[in-house]
Formats: C-alpha cells, sequence, structure tokens
C-alpha cells in the first residue's frame, strides 16, 4: 500500500475540504431543518454527524471499495447542500452569503472525489510494488443516466427508513426500512463493481479486468505479443462510428478467426494509432480517447453474444469467441498509462502526439 505522504495533491485536498463541511455547511443544514419536529430534527442532526465521521475515517483508507462508498456518499454531502439551500430559501432564512461557502467547499470534494487521479490512488493501493493499477473509464451509456438512478436508490434506500421513523411513520418507517436497505445495498454493490474495472500493468504484461465487457475473467496481453501500442483520439472514433453506423465499414477484423493485416505505414494516422476497421473495443461506448494495443497474432475475447455461454474453469471454444488483432480501452487518465506504458518500455513518448493526450 502506498504512503499517505506519496498521495496526489488531490486526495488531501477533498480530505480537508470535507472536513470543512460542518463548518461551511452546519449552519446552512440547522437553518433548513429549523421548522421540522425536534425528534425528527435531532434524528437527522444525528444522523448528519454520523455520515460526516464515517466518511472522513473512511478516506483514509486506499481500498477499491472505500472508493465505491466515497463516490456514493460524498456527492450525497452536495445534494444535501442543495437541499438546504431550496428549503431554506422557500423560508427566506438563508442568505446566498451564507449558502455559497457550503456549496462551494461540497462541490470541491464532490468534483475532487470524481477525478481519475483519486480513483487510481484508491484502486492502485492493493497492487503489489511491481503493478500499476488504472482505473478504465464508465460507459457513456450508464453515465447519462442508469448510473444517477441507481446513485439517488442508493442513496435515498440508506436514508429513507430511518427518516421516516425519525418522523415518527412508524408503519411505513418499519416497512420502509429494511426494503430501502436492500435496496441501497444492491445499488451500492453495482456502483462499486465499477471501481473495479480496471488494467493492470505487471511484469508479464498487462491484465485487463472488467466484468462488464469480460464477465468475471480477467485476461492477460503478453508484452511479447503486443507490436505497437497507439492513441485513438476522441475524433478518430467519431469519425470510426459514424463510419459504422453509415455501413460503410466491414466487421471483418473482429469476425473470428480474423488475423493481422500486417504493420504497414500506410496503416497508421497522425494520432499514431492504426486505421484498422472494428478493433477488440473493449472500451463498452466510454467517451474520449482511447488505447489501442496492436497484437503480433489475433487474440481470442469472448464473444458479447455467448457471454453466459462460458464455463468456469473451461476453454472457450471457437463459437463463443472473437478473434482480433486491435484491443481497444478507455483508461481513466491518458496521460498515465502512457507514463507508466513508457516507463514499461511498450511505447515511446516521442511517438505520441502532445495532442492525442488531450483528446
Amino acid at each position: 500500500m502506498p504512503s499517505q505522504t506519496k498521495l496526489p495533491a488531490a486526495i488531501w485536498l477533498m480530505r480537508v475540504a470535507w472536513l470543512a463541511m460542518p463548518f461551511t455547511a452546519g449552519e446552512l443544514l440547522a437553518t433548513a431543518l429549523a421548522d421540522f419536529e425536534p425528534s425528527f430534527r435531532t434524528a437527522c442532526s444525528v444522523g448528519l454527524w454520523v455520515l460526516w465521521g464515517v466518511v472522513a475515517l473512511f478516506s483514509w483508507v486506499l481500498h477499491p471499495f472505500v472508493l465505491g462508498l466515497l463516490r456514493v456518499w460524498v456527492p450525497a454531502g452536495l445534494a444535501g447542500v442543495c437541499w438546504a439551500v431550496v428549503a431554506g430559501g422557500e423560508s427566506a432564512d438563508i442568505s446566498w452569503a451564507q449558502a455559497t461557502p457550503g456549496i462551494v467547499v461540497a462541490a470541491v470534494a464532490t468534483i475532487i472525489c470524481l477525478t481519475p487521479s483519486v480513483g487510481i490512488a484508491y484502486t492502485d493501493a492493493l497492487g503489489y510494488p511491481s503493478e500499476r493499477r488504472l482505473l478504465l473509464r464508465p460507459p457513456l451509456a450508464l453515465l447519462l443516466g442508469p448510473m444517477l438512478l441507481v446513485w439517488a436508490v442508493a442513496v435515498g434506500g440508506m436514508l429513507c427508513g430511518p427518516l421516516l421513523l425519525a418522523a415518527q411513520r412508524w408503519l411505513v418507517g418499519g416497512i420502509a426500512t429494511p426494503v430501502g436497505m436492500f435496496l441501497a445495498f444492491q445499488a451500492q454493490q453495482s456502483l462499486i463493481g465499477l471501481t473495479r474495472r480496471w488494467l493492470v500493468f505487471v511484469p508479464a504484461g498487462i491484465v485487463v479486468h472488467d466484468s462488464l465487457a469480460l464477465g468475471n475473467e480477467a485476461r492477460l496481453i503478453e508484452t511479447a505479443d503486443i507490436a505497437e501500442v497507439g492513441v485513438a483520439s476522441a475524433a478518430q472514433r467519431r469519425q470510426e462510428a459514424a463510419r459504422q453506423s453509415s455501413g460503410l465499414r466491414h466487421s471483418e477484423a473482429t469476425g473470428i478467426g480474423a488475423t493481422d493485416r500486417g504493420a504497414k505505414d500506410s496503416d497508421f494516422n497522425g494520432s499514431g494509432a492504426r486505421s484498422e476497421t472494428n478493433p477488440g473495443d473493449l472500451t463498452m461506448g466510454a467517451v474520449g480517447a482511447a488505447i489501442d494495443f496492436h497484437l503480433s497474432s489475433p487474440y481470442y475475447l469472448p464473444s458479447r453474444n455467448s457471454q453466459k455461454l462460458r464455463v468456469r474453469q473451461r476453454p472457450l471454444e471457437a463459437k463463443q469467441t472473437r478473434g482480433t488483432t486491435v484491443i481497444r480501452l478507455a483508461p481513466s487518465s491518458l496521460q498515465q498509462f502512457i507514463y507508466e506504458a513508457s516507463r514499461r518500455g511498450l511505447v515511446s513518448l516521442s511517438d505520441i502526439p502532445a495532442s492525442s493526450l488531450t483528446s
């Protein structure tokens, strides 16, 4: 586990911002709760202090599970502050001068908590000294709605029942508490699962661990099989998607038994990535630039249509696989990937245009 003193500055800033929450948003929340019954107000106050203390304490534990918890409950703090502004604003008891510090501090803690540097630091804590773990970016389809819905269930399910009990709604609260806790647990497990999607630099190569693209099976891309590593810029990926949707692209490269067409000069574009159609895309629709691993021989991946047919501890049959000579991944931090790949001799920084790192 890495030393706390070697952590990114962003983690320290997130911790400081969260520790400052009672001093910047405490009065704001107290004002918003002032019109409620004393018993309800006391229960909310105790719950807020417990939540603040648990998050503050766990923020010092570097673990992917903790990252999942932080990315659920730190944004919940921001949501609570926003609710306090709206609730207090209705009674004209809260001015913008009073609300601004709480909103700013909660927003800073939330934004930093969701950054790649924080995610990688908590994820990489499990690795051995010879390893380096980088999170994979979540699919766009999840970011556009389902993830927010699951987050709302995780937070609302945990809080709804106890708040109803605090309001002395005994029957409804007694039913909502176990049901909400169960739904919140399931939702939180789904969100924590996103913090276990990563690629791992190991001495033998790169291990891909992605339950969305590969199920529970981790796959090793050996260093000896990697012929080239390139960057597929965001613009290039948009062009590929446009060609594919218009029917101009063919699916030969990702068909069963696909073979390498050879590494010719004309196969590479200005971003340092070979323009090979239909690579083994494991980005799951994540936006932005991605990394292309060009392989010297076909690499067989589980077919998306036969994920459920795979048998544990049993080699994949030909009909259950799709061969490809290009594997595409979307690490959460392209810069950190390039740095680590360069350090391990997989890529030369001089071959990667600076514009690709910000695409």
